[in-house]
């Protein structure tokens, strides 16, 4: 019985972090789509050993980044940064968009993971307290984060309203880490969380764009 229980939080806990990866998923793909195959790999991969390493050592401080609300609160500012940005691309011309360097996204990969991993830790911890089974389910997480992030990079121009439903939810990211700071005691359930995050990415493939082809 013991056994069928640890599985069942590992299989529970790798689902939640794969649904809530998404809209990490869509910031990496946005953040690597300017570089070449051979870069953007080198990237990926180290965004994904970064994002399983910071995991692994929030869960360790989890009670230390509770009392120290001055980290969520830059988290919340940079994913609000990323929303900001997105937004501002998007009301500006188009064709006029800087290339990034590698370094540069080195840098923001590290960012986003280092924030994204904030919210991913916090509601880990919420659905267990045994960090065998937390380091489990967020393994599992960050490969289907790797996964995920190089998928979305095809669906964001096969789907119209991909990118921007994951733009929405990073902006839902942001102000739940608020929320969190100004309202400690109120805590959002990871239930309602994952419905909000499945209805705003099934408005981001609601809708396929007509002149895509498959490469």
């Amino acid at each position: 019985m013991e056994i069928a229980n640890t599985v069942l939080l590992v299989i529970t806990l790798s689902f939640f972090e794969i649904i809530l990866s998404l809209d990490n998923a869509v910031a990496l793909s946005s953040i690597t789509e300017e570089l070449n195959n051979k870069d953007k790999k080198f990237v990926l991969d180290l965004g994904m050993f970064l994002s399983y390493f910071f995991r692994i050592v929030l869960i360790f401080c989890a009670t230390w980044i509770i009392r120290y609300w001055q980290l969520k609160l830059l988290a919340a500012i940079y994913l609000f940064y990323l929303v900001f940005d997105y937004f501002w691309d998007l009301s500006s011309d188009s064709n006029f968009k800087t290339k990034k360097s590698l370094m540069s996204a080195i840098v923001a990969v590290v960012f986003t993971d280092l924030a994204f991993s904030l919210d991913s830790v916090s509601a880990a911890v919420g659905i267990s307290d045994r960090f065998l089974i937390i380091i489990a389910g967020c393994g599992i997480g960050v490969l289907a984060l790797r996964f995920l992030t190089e998928l979305f990079q095809v669906w964001m121009e096969k789907f119209t309203y991909l990118e921007l439903s994951g733009y929405l939810a990073i902006g839902l990211v942001a102000i739940k880490l608020l929320i969190e700071i100004i309202y400690p005691s109120l805590v959002l359930p990871e239930s309602i969380e994952l419905l909000m995050v499945i209805s705003i990415f099934s408005f981001g493939f609601s809708k396929q764009n007509t002149s895509f082809t498959n490469v």
